[in-house]
């Protein structure tokens, strides 16, 4: 199988184009800048036309697409929000036109609404159809572009279409710093402490990529704690009203439930910060 990956010279993109080959699937990155390796095809996003070629050129049997202007603020609203959202629509389209069957998008926990919302957080974990309007114009570009999906799913039922909340991605540069984070409490609550190791996000991507029932599916992608040694409860009661807990959910549970992905595709977590902040203290024994 023939894959294309929008944004594959991202931090992700590398990881998921890497997931891939590894797994024997040719992979095609799609982006304003070349791959470190492989054969990148060098388009605009925005040009849909250029998008258009592009998978004329390429052919693919699936399309990952996780191209995004990818931070939450500190650039013009509008701008973020049209080019997440018109480069998806483009993919989208194009994807549908040509006849391919598979596309898997790139969401985000923000996608929800919860994180910086407007309501208050009752009751955890969070599931797929806990979802409220979100407030900010990254978060809404992604909340926009998952209706995007469920229209064209509607729209091509032969189509496979996967909507992955991505949280907050770490990658393995980052582990030292998730070592402190509890020292730092309550940072990290902007998205409640939740995290998601680069190579299970690689993972969830090319299994959504597998995945052959037809339809538009969400899932959440998280790991399965949080990154601080502070009881989820607990942490969530010192920053809001407090929460119902659901019954058996571990004391340092996610705020998000990933057990859908689990059940649906197959996926779980391979990387937890606690075991990779220990590997780091093994491997340097004076820390």
């Amino acid at each position: 199988m023939k894959i294309a990956v929008t944004g594959g010279s991202g931090l992700l993109g590398r990881l998921v184009l890497r997931d891939l080959r590894e797994k024997g699937y040719t992979a095609v990155s799609i982006d304003r800048v070349r791959a470190e390796h492989g054969w990148t095809y060098l388009i605009d996003l925005s040009d849909a036309a250029q998008v258009y070629d592009a998978l004329a050129s390429i052919k693919p049997d699936a399309v990952i697409h996780l191209a995004a202007d990818p931070a939450p603020g500190g650039r013009p609203r509008h701008a973020q929000f049209a080019n997440n959202v018109l480069g998806t629509l483009a993919m989208l389209q194009a994807t549908a036109d040509f006849g391919i069957k598979k596309f898997v998008y790139a969401s985000s926990e923000m996608a929800m609404g919860w994180t910086r919302g407007s309501k208050p957080i009752t009751h955890l974990p969070l599931t797929e159809e806990d979802v409220i309007v979100p407030i900010n114009s990254y978060a809404l570009g992604k909340h926009v572009c998952e209706v995007l999906c469920e229209s064209t799913a509607a729209a091509h039922p032969e189509m496979t279409i996967v909507s992955l909340r991505i949280n907050y991605l770490v990658f393995e540069d980052d582990y030292s710093r998730l070592a402190g984070a509890t020292a730092h409490f309550p940072s990290g609550e902007y998205n409640h402490w939740g995290y998601l190791d680069g190579r299970d996000a690689a993972k969830a991507a090319r299994l959504a990529a597998e995945y052959g029932v037809p339809g538009h599916h969400v899932y959440n992608v998280a790991a399965p704690d949080t990154f601080i040694d502070i009881p989820t409860a607990e942490a969530m009661e010192r920053i809001h009203k407090p929460v119902t807990m659901r019954e058996g959910w571990p004391q340092f549970g996610s705020t998000v439930d990933s057990t859908k992905i689990q059940k649906e595709l197959g996926w779980k977590a391979d990387f937890l910060w606690r075991e990779q902040v220990a590997l780091l203290t093994e491997e340097d024994p004076n820390s």
